[in-house]
This record gives C-alpha cells, sequence and structure tokens, in this order.
C-alpha cells in the first residue's frame, strides 16, 4: 500500500511516502507532531 501524503499548515508543504504491507483485516493508523523539532537518526544495521 504505497501511500504519498503532502502535509502544509503553515504554507509549506512537507512530504511523506510510507509502504506498508497489512495482512487481512490490519488497520494503520499514523500520526506525525512536532515538526520542525530536531531529531537524531541513524542508520539501521
Amino acid at each position: 500500500m504505497p501511500t504519498t501524503v503532502w502535509i502544509a499548515s503553515d504554507g509549506s508543504s512537507h512530504l511523506v511516502q510510507i509502504q506498508i504491507a497489512p495482512t487481512k483485516d490490519t488497520s494503520v493508523t499514523l500520526t506525525m507532531s512536532d515538526w520542525g523539532k530536531q531529531v537524531t537518526a541513524t542508520k539501521p544495521v
């Protein structure tokens, strides 16, 4: 289920792309917050 979402609450836009493979009778909820907040991400091993 590839999904592309453009989010803009302040006139700018933020691209969010996800790909999820849900199983039968599964629902997906995605909550996003703290736009503009600094984050630290590391490469998976």
